[in-house]
């Protein structure tokens, strides 16, 4: 902890730099990995270039809905030149910034048009991440999904099963499971006879695997 210097900060908020309070927040679980998250998000202000750590305050973890825990910590940072800000919200997204010195702040034309480029590039960029993260889901979604079918025509091809022993031949969750199984039905491609299923006159499995293979 560094106790706060105003000739420090003067200097500093006189070259453009900004002095400021940030929250920083960290949700997760279990207890221990947060209490362990917060701490090791306060050290690494303790390192970062061109900004000064003065003194942290961690909250106590509070307990949250869906066995979730949290913590917050209010840190007191000098940044020496304003550039940087954009790096630390990016890299430790705060819950909130508040600027106590200077009380106002003059930007030229060029810092707030250099300033906008980047944060834009960094949300095409974020945008991208994101949409290529669900087209990846997507695409993972379908392939599971169409082994999964195959898996339940497959072992239904042979013989006609109960749906509890089907269920454990397939090996997916009870939920995600009954899912398949009625659309399967509603597709009209299996259907329940004397407490089991079996495959419809509609499907050709067997023709299927050959005309694969």
């Amino acid at each position: 902890m560094a106790k706060i210097n105003q000739v420090e900060i003067k200097e500093a908020v006189d070259k453009g730099g900004l002095f400021c309070r940030v929250i920083c927040e960290i949700l997760g679980g279990p207890k221990e990995y947060v209490e362990r998250a917060i701490a090791d998000l306060v050290e690494k202000c303790k390192n970062l270039k061109d900004i000064k750590f003065y003194d942290a305050e961690i909250f106590p973890i509070k307990e949250q809905k869906g066995g979730l825990f949290s913590s917050f910590a209010e840190i007191m940072l000098l940044f020496k030149k304003r550039d940087p800000l954009l790096d630390f919200m990016y890299t430790f997204l705060p819950s909130s910034i508040e600027v106590i010195e200077p009380e106002s702040v003059t930007l030229t034309n060029a810092f707030l048009s250099n300033w906008f480029n980047e944060f834009q590039a960094r949300l095409h960029a974020t945008d991208r991440i994101a949409k290529e993260g669900n087209a990846y889901k997507a695409l993972f979604s379908k392939n599971q999904m169409a082994i999964i079918r195959y898996n339940i025509l497959s072992h239904l091809s042979t013989q006609p099963e109960t749906k509890k022993h089907l269920h454990k031949l397939i090996g997916v969750d009870e939920k995600s499971f009954n899912d398949f199984i009625a659309v399967l039905q509603k597709r009209g491609e299996i259907e329940e006879k004397d407490g089991k299923l079996q495959l419809t006159k509609k499907v050709k499995f067997e023709d299927d695997t050959k005309e694969q293979g």
